[in-house]
């Protein structure tokens, strides 16, 4: 019996252990507009916004929340249901700071994100304007 609750220990470390790997890899910035951006060539309007990347490339993928009133039913009141929508996803370049970030952040003005920084880190990911460039930051 303690030999078999062993394979299924190591079973499911075997199926997990990816997994973990892939999460700490992967990152994630949330950001609040109240206004419309402009990012790579996309228009976000005001909403909050999370952005998906990989280290290894430097695609960003951008998911806006959409939050919802549902009325389950009649007299019961209502409830608050909030959803992350795919917008899409734009190509950026890795690039390097002067100085490590002091903090996890979107960079950008009252019109367009220009970068993404990450706290401790000396590298961010600028976004390319409309006409296939770097964008100019800040």
């Amino acid at each position: 019996m303690h030999v078999r609750q062993s394979f299924i220990t190591i079973g499911l470390l075997v199926l997990f252990l990816p997994l973990s790997s892939w999460a700490a890899a992967s990152r994630t910035v949330s950001a609040k507009f109240n206004h419309s951006v402009l990012i790579a060539g996309i228009t976000l309007p005001a909403g909050r916004y999370e952005f998906h990347l990989t280290p290894d490339t430097s695609v960003v993928t951008i998911l806006r929340q959409s939050t919802e009133i549902s009325y389950p039913w009649p007299g019961q009141g209502y409830t608050w249901e909030s959803h992350m929508r795919l917008i899409g996803s734009v190509c950026g370049e890795w690039i390097q700071l002067a100085s490590k970030a002091r903090k996890t952040d979107v960079v950008a003005n009252d019109s367009r994100v220009w970068q993404i920084e990450f706290r401790g880190e000396k590298k961010a990911i600028r976004f390319f304007s409309g006409t296939g460039t770097p964008s100019q930051a800040r």
